[in-house]
């Protein structure tokens, strides 16, 4: 029984100085962008955040799946930290956030292919404005 308190107490530690350190990493100011978004334009200020988070889209016999989102212009809107997806708005600028697509047709044997061709990528355009001045 002493063995088995062990044990449990540093994992529960852990456990719990995980659950600070990730909800401490969101910020609370994050414009949160999905599959929805595509194609629209978003504005941003210096030190904003924007998180992507994409889903499998299901079409007439396919399924579209999107690669984790990159941006075109790094100095403007940068990855923040290792979470894929996160965002943070660094310098004053346009960039555009892109994800890759891939398409896989649910019966391999459908004829006409029912893949779109080419498959669309999802993309969205930020335009990053200086920090707003307190009125």
């Amino acid at each position: 029984m002493r063995a088995l308190r062990y044990l449990i107490a540093p994992l529960a530690l852990g456990m719990a100085l995980m659950g600070v350190a990730s909800s401490a990493a969101v910020p609370a100011d994050v414009t949160k962008l999905g599959n929805a978004d595509n194609g629209r334009t978003v504005n941003l200020t210096v030190d904003q955040y924007a998180a992507v988070q994409l889903g499998d889209e299901a079409g007439d016999g396919y399924t579209i799946t999107y690669g984790a989102p990159t941006s075109s212009e790094k100095a403007v809107v940068a990855l923040d930290g290792e979470q894929a997806g996160n965002f943070k708005a660094a310098a004053k600028g346009t960039t555009n956030i892109t994800a890759e697509a891939t398409c896989t047709e649910s019966d391999e044997a459908a004829d006409p292919k029912k893949c779109p061709d080419p498959v669309p990528a999802w993309n969205v355009t930020i335009t990053v404005t200086d920090v707003v001045a307190p009125e």
